[in-house]
């Protein structure tokens, strides 16, 4: 393992892992570990200096191991088993969070996700089990939020949600893949 110390990317995407470790000595940037049957993460597990994670297709149901990581950029928890988000950390460096094709039918997030997700631009949450709007209203608190995406999900099924949704979020400029404000 001390050979690897200045590995920054390592792809160990559809290797049939179920179980990652050692990896915190590594002063990795980027792991891709989609395609995989990962269920759980310790935070010890992961190295601290991760900017990129992709865990698309695992069986994950828990955000918490996110403590380890408070650098990450970018983040891609695609096709798993969240149905929450609570336990969230503080992911102040956090642009990029991509939750489609879970179970979250309850983000979980206190009123101070600004604070917990303050440079976070593009969030898409599409294909979940979201069934009431208000569960996003916390939203309009991070002003950093350019791009959300929220369709398919039980409570976007109205044929104007992209124009209801551009009233309730005045501040992003893009939803569901539609433009609803001049960019500037």
């Amino acid at each position: 393992m001390a050979s690897l110390n200045s590995l920054k990317i390592l792809d160990l995407n559809l290797n049939s892992i179920s179980q990652i470790e050692g990896l915190e000595r590594i002063q990795l940037e980027e792991l891709y570990l989609s395609h995989n049957h990962i269920r759980e993460i310790l935070p010890i597990d992961l190295p601290s200096s991760l900017k990129v994670l992709n865990l698309r297709k695992n069986s994950i149901a828990s955000v918490q191991f996110l403590s380890k990581v408070p650098g990450l950029e970018s983040l891609n928890i695609e096709d798993n088993k969240l149905e929450t988000l609570t336990g969230l950390p503080v992911l102040k460096d956090l642009s990029e969070l991509i939750l489609s094709n879970n179970q979250i039918f309850l983000l979980g997030l206190s009123d101070d996700i600004s604070v917990l997700l303050p440079a976070l631009y593009l969030l898409d949450l599409s294909s979940n089990s979201l069934y009431d709007r208000l569960e996003l209203i916390t939203l309009k608190k991070i002003e950093s939020l350019f791009e959300l995406s929220i369709e398919n999900n039980p409570c976007t099924l109205s044929p104007d949600i992209v124009q209801v949704l551009s009233q309730d979020y005045p501040n992003i400029s893009i939803i569901n893949n539609v433009q609803v404000k001049k960019l500037e």
